[in-house]
Protein backbone atom coordinates (compact mmCIF):
# COMPACT_ATOMS: atom_id res chain seq x y z
CA UNK A 1 0.00 0.00 0.00
CA UNK A 2 2.20 2.76 -1.09
CA UNK A 3 1.13 6.26 0.28
CA UNK A 4 -1.31 5.09 2.92
CA UNK A 5 1.41 3.61 5.03
CA UNK A 6 4.32 4.68 3.81
CA UNK A 7 5.16 7.77 2.05
CA UNK A 8 4.86 7.32 -1.82
CA UNK A 9 9.06 8.26 -2.69
CA UNK A 10 10.11 7.42 1.13
CA UNK A 11 11.28 10.07 3.36
CA UNK A 12 14.02 11.04 1.54
CA UNK A 13 11.79 12.13 -0.95
CA UNK A 14 9.92 13.95 2.17
CA UNK A 15 13.14 15.52 3.74
CA UNK A 16 14.28 16.44 -0.13
CA UNK A 17 11.46 18.96 -0.33
CA UNK A 18 11.57 20.32 3.30
CA UNK A 19 15.24 20.94 2.55
CA UNK A 20 14.64 22.76 -0.88
CA UNK A 21 11.53 24.95 0.95
CA UNK A 22 13.98 26.33 3.65
CA UNK A 23 16.51 27.11 1.50
CA UNK A 24 14.26 28.91 -1.03
CA UNK A 25 13.65 30.94 2.24
CA UNK A 26 16.95 31.40 3.33
CA UNK A 27 17.77 28.50 5.02
CA UNK A 28 21.97 27.21 5.44
CA UNK A 29 21.89 23.55 5.81
CA UNK A 30 25.47 22.31 6.53
CA UNK A 31 25.53 17.95 6.87
CA UNK A 32 28.33 15.88 8.77
CA UNK A 33 29.88 19.13 10.22
CA UNK A 34 31.42 18.57 13.56
CA UNK A 35 30.18 20.63 16.27
CA UNK A 36 32.94 21.81 18.99
CA UNK A 37 30.46 23.91 21.32
CA UNK A 38 26.77 25.85 21.31
CA UNK A 39 27.09 29.26 22.51
CA UNK A 40 24.44 29.89 24.76
CA UNK A 41 22.97 33.50 25.46
CA UNK A 42 19.81 33.91 28.29
CA UNK A 43 19.01 30.36 27.68
CA UNK A 44 18.84 30.51 23.98
CA UNK A 45 21.52 28.96 21.50
CA UNK A 46 22.72 32.09 19.49
CA UNK A 47 25.61 30.34 17.57
CA UNK A 48 27.70 27.25 16.98
CA UNK A 49 31.39 26.46 16.63
CA UNK A 50 32.18 24.34 14.45
CA UNK A 51 35.57 21.76 14.65
CA UNK A 52 37.26 23.64 11.95
CA UNK A 53 37.18 26.94 14.55
CA UNK A 54 33.87 28.47 12.12
CA UNK A 55 31.84 30.51 13.83
CA UNK A 56 27.97 30.44 12.80
CA UNK A 57 25.34 32.75 14.51
CA UNK A 58 21.87 32.97 13.83
CA UNK A 59 18.35 33.91 14.40
CA UNK A 60 17.30 29.92 14.94
CA UNK A 61 19.34 26.96 15.40
CA UNK A 62 18.04 23.46 14.94
CA UNK A 63 20.21 20.61 15.77
CA UNK A 64 20.02 16.82 15.31
CA UNK A 65 22.72 16.94 18.07
CA UNK A 66 22.12 14.27 21.40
Amino acid sequence: MEGFAKTEGGMRYILGLMADKYESYGGELRFGKGVQSIDIEKGRAKSLTLSNGEQLAAQTIISSIG
